[in-house]
């Protein structure tokens, strides 16, 4: 949060956060665990016999160590990117910030959102695509209830909408 905090203008307020939804982070730490897993089974029904007595056959030490580093390694990413990243909605624009070490910040004022679509799956979560003006698109995946943030973004926008609406008469007279 601190990243977005720190990036927010004169007057501007946050009015909803969110990360990552769990399942989301999990979802290639378990492909990784099934593929690699397969490449063990596989490795096992097809394990040599011994040719030998005393001979144990083709060792199996580098499937498991195969197995177990893939799956270690794409749960610490996983974990990255969901510490990493986090979505928010301000009175004035909608921000992504992405990364731990090197964060990387996308943002769309929200008078420049020309619309918002939700892909959502089966589970819970789902990417959040806001358009914008000059056909920039900011895809914001693994969003937990995307129908709730396009809500609430939504009503945002009809509120900044009828902001500047109650301003131009009060400029027109001046």
């Amino acid at each position: 949060m601190s990243e977005i905090q720190d990036s927010l203008a004169k007057g501007e307020r946050i009015r909803f956060t969110t990360g990552i939804h769990p399942t989301a982070s999990l979802q290639f730490p378990i492909w990784t665990l099934v593929l690699t897993g397969s490449v063990l089974v596989l490795a096992i029904i097809m394990k040599e016999e011994p040719r030998y007595e005393g001979d144990k056959g083709a060792s199996l030490f580098p499937y498991w160590m195969l197995t177990i580093m893939a799956t270690i390694v794409t749960v610490i990413w996983s974990y990255a990117r969901h510490a990493g990243t986090e979505y928010a909605i301000t009175n004035k624009r909608v921000i992504l910030s992405r990364g731990i070490f090197n964060t990387q910040m996308d943002e769309i004022r929200l008078a420049k959102i020309e619309g918002v679509s939700i892909r959502q799956g089966m589970f819970e979560y789902g990417c959040v695509v806001v358009s914008g003006t000059g056909g920039k698109t900011t895809e914001l995946p693994g969003i937990p209830n995307p129908k709730k943030f396009r809500m609430i973004l939504e009503e945002r926008i009809s509120a900044l909408e009828e902001q500047v609406k109650n301003t131009e008469p009060e400029m027109a007279r001046a």
